[in-house]
């Protein structure tokens, strides 16, 4: 939108970094919805990895009181690699391990998913602010 502005980007070096921060980006979205009072804030992307993971830990938590319950995460996971795997193989670099990839994709879901469940659980206790 203004041409003049210039953006510098730093990847994160650690994966521990990195998957930290996906989590923060994930809770900062959800928040984002408390703070502006606005479900439009931010777009339905935003909402898939979260629903990604609750896909696996409902069915897990289930799963306690009879095996057969945790089949949905499975299904859930199945569902997932395939399409996972495919769009890694697009986005991963010359010299990436295909399956490293694979992994990274996966654990980033996984961070940031958990970041946006942790931002829905703080949203109603953060205060509305509304910028006028």
């Amino acid at each position: 939108l203004v041409p003049d502005v210039e953006a510098v980007y730093y990847a994160r070096t650690q994966l521990g970094a990195f998957l930290a921060n996906q989590f923060q980006n994930g809770r900062w979205n959800m928040l984002t919805i408390a703070l502006t009072g606005s479900l439009t804030s931010i777009s339905l992307r935003h909402s898939v990895p979260a629903m990604f993971v609750l896909g696996l830990l409902i069915p897990l938590l289930f799963g306690f009181l009879h095996p057969w319950l945790a089949l949905p995460a499975l299904v859930t996971l199945i569902a997932y690699l395939p399409i996972a795997a495919w769009r890694s193989l697009q986005l991963r670099r010359e010299d990436a391990h295909p399956g490293m990839t694979l992994a990274v994709f996966l654990l980033l879901h996984l961070a940031y998913g958990s970041g946006s469940l942790m931002g829905m659980l703080q949203a109603p206790f953060t205060w509305r602010i509304r910028f006028v």
